[in-house]
């Protein structure tokens, strides 16, 4: 993992959104709980800056143990297929309970000492370097250029 260039991920509202899921229909088989143009996007900010993930969505509360449903496993075979991977334990933020994600990215950036960090995500998280992103649409081209301005800054 490079502690040097962090992502916190959030799902839902980033990487699914109300748009995404006003188009897709969920008694359609093909119907999935990721859109992939968002993942692109993902990869497109982990190829300008050589960022790693860190899961931070509650979402990483059953990525292993989940993963039998078919939801769990479309998501992480989604995120493979671009090569981001959450299966290390040092890729998805503890768990200190509702409402503490901010105590839980301050701690594991001081844990970890990682020097540059982006948060994208739908909700306030009191920290600095939030990319906030619009839940009704997702993750937008706008986020990206500030994620990839701000893990590509100059000490």
């Amino acid at each position: 993992m490079n502690f040097n260039k962090i992502i916190f991920l959030d799902i839902d509202g980033v990487i699914n959104s109300d748009g995404y899921f006003a188009h897709v229909k969920p008694e359609d088989e093909e119907w999935d709980n990721i859109d992939e143009e968002k993942v692109k996007l993902l990869k497109e900010i982990q190829e300008a800056t050589n960022c790693d993930f860190v899961l931070s969505s509650s979402w990483r509360n059953g990525w292993i143990s989940l993963r039998k449903y078919r939801m769990y496993n479309h998501a992480y075979k989604m995120f493979k297929k671009y090569g981001i991977d959450f299966d290390d334990d040092i890729a998805r933020l503890p768990n200190y309970g509702y409402g503490k994600r901010d105590m839980e990215i301050k701690d594991y950036v001081h844990n970890h000492n990682v020097k540059h960090y982006v948060v994208l995500d739908d909700q306030f998280v009191d920290v600095p370097n939030l990319v906030r992103v619009r839940g009704s649409v997702g993750l937008e081209h706008k986020d990206v250029d500030k994620a990839i301005e701000i893990l590509n800054k100059e000490d």
